[in-house]
């Protein structure tokens, strides 16, 4: 194999495994949309490795200037769970019936779904998403998001 067959294999690799764009909500539409992340103004590595890190799903709100995360992304990342969907909606009823309502306060955002298509789901912002993941594994949300800031 030549460099330039290399260089070719290699282009074809990163747009497979390389997100090439990142989700921003768009108030008119109340929608999100992608945006070609060449297109932001990124300010250092850590907050590119945050763009590229597609373990959590995740969408910009420009308004509020707040990150929201795909709920069910989270409730996979923290208990392994074969169906976190499921998971998620299990959390929510019990959540109803104490009478939290964190879940409430949630929005459904498009986001892109394993089989490409947009498809809706349940988001929340960085202080929603701690309310929620204190209920599923208090240590692995310490870990997460209490540890790396101190």
């Amino acid at each position: 194999m030549n460099e330039h067959e290399f260089q070719q294999q290699l282009e074809q690799f990163k747009k497979r495994v390389i997100p090439q764009e990142v989700y921003i909500y768009d108030k008119e539409s109340n929608s999100t949309v992608p945006v070609p992340i060449k297109e932001l103004e990124i300010k250092d590595s850590q907050e590119l490795e945050f763009i590229y890190d597609e373990t959590v799903r995740k969408a910009w709100n420009p308004d509020e200037q707040e990150w929201y995360f795909s709920i069910v992304d989270v409730c996979q990342v923290l208990t392994d769970s074969e169906n976190p969907k499921n998971y998620w909606n299990m959390l929510k009823s019990r959540l109803a019936k104490e009478g939290n309502e964190t879940y409430t306060n949630c929005v459904r955002l498009k986001l892109k779904a394993s089989d490409g298509k947009m498809r809706f789901t349940d988001c929340a912002n960085t202080a929603q998403l701690l309310r929620i993941t204190c209920r599923i594994s208090p240590f692995k949300a310490y870990s997460i998001f209490i540890v790396p800031f101190t």
